[in-house]
């Protein structure tokens, strides 16, 4: 047991760890570990220069940001193609495509063009028409307002069209009474008017399509 004791109190006394020990200025006895810890900092500040490293080098060909041209905002082709935010649907463009067509028809009857002038313009029309009511007769688009616009007008238009080119051929040889009366000057005249009418009516329609 001496021996034991003997042994701890020559490592107390050799070793650096103390686990209590008395302040000379104050008197005060301090308890805990005392010993000289190793200095890790030169560690820990390598290892925050390795980590604050960037992963990789500036590539000095980089353009300079004065060497940039500027976005071509005045330039139509940039606002149209890159600008817009969304493209038209083929739908849309083909509306497009109808107005100058209905549009052509109402200068035809407001400025009073001969009769083969209009019927050319109708004619350019119902030919439209045509590709038109067989590229979207099964789809969702042919229950638009704008299509079944569209589809009217091509008939009534188609009807103008007839009475007055036949009226031309027939009126020499017909009353206008009984069945020539389609083709009398008034009811032409009536027809005309109702068709102008619905003809922008449907303008106004197409315009809103988007």
């Amino acid at each position: 047991m001496k021996k034991i004791f003997s042994i701890l109190f020559i490592l107390l006394f050799t070793s650096n760890i103390s686990f209590a020990s008395t302040d000379s200025a104050t008197g005060e006895v301090r308890k805990g570990y005392l010993g000289t810890l190793p200095d890790v900092t030169q560690r820990f500040d390598k290892q925050r220069s390795e980590l604050a490293k960037p992963a990789f080098d500036n590539v000095p060909t980089f353009r300079d940001k004065n060497d940039l041209k500027p976005v071509p905002r005045d330039n139509p082709a940039y606002i149209d193609l890159i600008v817009k935010k969304q493209k038209l649907s083929p739908y849309t463009t083909d509306i497009n495509d109808a107005i100058p067509l209905v549009e052509s028809m109402i200068e035809a009857i407001n400025h009073k063009l001969n009769i083969q002038k209009f019927v050319a313009r109708v004619n350019a029309f119902n030919d439209w028409m045509t590709y038109f009511k067989q590229k979207y007769k099964d789809k969702p688009e042919a229950y638009y307002i704008s299509f079944q616009k569209l589809v009217e007008i091509d008939f009534q238009s188609h009807y103008l069209a007839t009475i007055k080119y036949e009226s031309q051929l027939y009126n020499p040889y017909l009353p206008y009474g009984g069945e020539g009366a389609m083709y009398s000057p008034k009811s032409i005249a009536i027809q005309e008017k109702a068709l102008l009418n619905e003809l922008e009516k449907t303008l106004v329609i197409l315009k809103e399509v988007n």
